[in-house]
């Protein structure tokens, strides 16, 4: 070969395993652990394909076909968030301590249980994630908006606004009076 002069330039193919394949009377060895992109003679390319190896395009190809079908896939099973019903109440629940539904989406929305962390959800989405093992602790209210007849055991979480979450008292009812579930104390309707 003479300077400047280009040489045909080789075509990167990469093996199917370990090994020693033959092409045109030459000898092509593959190591164990080594079979990564390999520079091959243009005219051994089609021998090499039918023995297994392929073009490190195809395989960028074939790569790109998988993710762009996982992607569809993935848009495909997104739900959107349904929208929350006029007037259902809002509830506390508790995320189970483990296990496979501590994250769940319900109707849309994603719910990640942290462990002793109760999480204020709409009614609706509680219903699913108790049917998965979350634990239903109470509603969330103001004492206006009691149950005109409760049953025993009905418990809510009770402030003066609807907003302030933090600032609720845990109220049962114990058959006939509410009662603070630390105190004891009757806690009138107001």
């Amino acid at each position: 070969m003479q300077i400047g002069e280009q040489s045909n330039p080789g075509v990167i193919l990469i093996p199917p395993r370990p090994g020693s394949y033959l092409a045109a009377g030459m000898a092509y060895k593959v190591a164990s652990g080594l079979c990564g992109p390999i520079e091959v003679r243009p005219q051994h390319t089609e021998e090499l394909i039918r023995q297994g190896w392929r073009k490190e395009a195809d395989i960028q190809a074939a790569a790109a076909t998988r993710h762009a079908a996982v992607v569809a896939k993935q848009r495909d099973f997104t739900v959107p968030a349904r929208p929350i019903p006029v007037g259902d109440p809002v509830v506390r629940v508790l995320p189970p301590s483990g296990g496979k539904f501590r994250v769940m989406s319900a109707n849309g929305r994603l719910y990640n249980g942290q462990d002793g962390g109760t999480q204020d959800v709409p009614a609706c989405d509680a219903r699913a994630l108790c049917a998965n093992g979350w634990i239903l602790l109470g509603v969330l209210g103001t004492p206006e908006n009691r149950p005109k007849r409760p049953v025993v055991n009905d418990r809510r979480f009770e402030g003066e606004d609807g907003c302030n979450w933090a600032a609720r008292v845990e109220v049962i009812f114990d058959g006939l009076n509410w009662r603070n579930c630390f105190s004891g104390e009757i806690v009138p309707n107001q």
